[in-house]
């Protein structure tokens, strides 16, 4: 079946091509868009800036893949895990999107080998999800790069429910994510979600971050205001300060290899919104 353009345009990003439903697809999948797409809140700024004018918060999807190749926009959980989600079931996956906590959005896949298993997929939460999660038949699993694991476990309070569990260097960073497998969504059900997360006291609108996995140089990148994190994969981690908007420029060039992404226009919304990233620095 011939893939409609947006589809075609978003695998090719991704350096993948069109493959049969298989367990290897959404591997290869996963992997590759956390090591092209960043997971970053720059699209969400200027998607705000704009909003008068193009009177959306999720772009339809022909502009998120345009935007993909002329900004090298990735973006929040709301814009790439609904994209994916959408294009999973063009290639003919069975998937429908998670609720997770009140601001998270996940994908739940159907594994393509084993009918009734649900598979959590994960590709904008900052987190190493390299492949689906076979979350309830495997209770060890554990996603993990450098300093960051996650483990999705059964809710010791309820029955069927489970917990997304984040560690930092080995620490339980706390956060009310849960999920109910059996309880999928449409995307209209996250309006409110959505709109809610464009208010000035939201995290992404009160800050600058990026993050992109560079994992044939064995390391993870990321930007926090004006802080440069690199990490590679043994959890050692270098960082490096950033003194103005032409620094973070050119680290976006020469590091991450995205030279189209307006990170300046990005600073300069947040300017506006009178928060200065060169006063401090706050972990996510």
């Amino acid at each position: 079946m011939k893939l409609p353009t947006w589809a075609e345009s978003y695998l090719h990003q991704i350096h993948l091509k069109q493959e049969k439903p298989s367990y290897e697809f959404l591997q290869k999948i996963c992997r590759n868009h956390l090591s092209t797409i960043p997971f970053e809140n720059i699209s969400k700024l200027i998607y705000y800036r704009e909003y008068n004018r193009n009177n959306f918060y999720i772009p339809p999807l022909d502009i998120v893949t345009l935007h993909l190749h002329t900004m090298q926009f990735g973006g929040t959980c709301y814009v790439l895990n609904s994209t994916l989600q959408q294009l999973f079931v063009e290639l003919g996956f069975k998937a429908k999107l998670l609720p997770v906590g009140k601001t998270h959005i996940a994908i739940l896949v159907d594994h393509p080998e084993i009918p009734g298993a649900p598979l959590f997929v994960d590709c904008a939460s900052a987190a190493p999800f390299f492949e689906p999660v076979d979350f309830t038949r495997n209770p060890e699993n554990c996603s993990k790069y450098a300093d960051t694991a996650v483990r999705l476990v059964p809710d010791t309070e309820k029955s069927g429910h489970y917990v997304y569990n984040r560690y930092v260097n080995g620490k339980l960073i706390t956060q009310d994510w849960t999920f109910d497998p059996t309880a999928t969504k449409n995307l209209i059900y996250f309006n409110d979600t959505i709109a809610k997360s464009f208010e000035l006291n939201e995290r992404f609108m009160s800050r600058l971050f990026i993050q992109l996995f560079q994992l044939d140089q064995h390391r993870k990148l990321t930007i926090h205001n004006n802080e440069f994190s690199i990490a590679d994969e043994s959890g050692s981690e270098q960082l490096i300060p950033l003194s103005n908007s032409k620094e973070i420029e050119e680290v976006i060039q020469e590091e991450f290899k995205m030279p189209k992404l307006p990170v300046r226009e990005a600073i300069e919304v947040l300017a506006g919104l009178g928060i200065n990233i060169f006063e401090t620095v706050e972990k996510v």
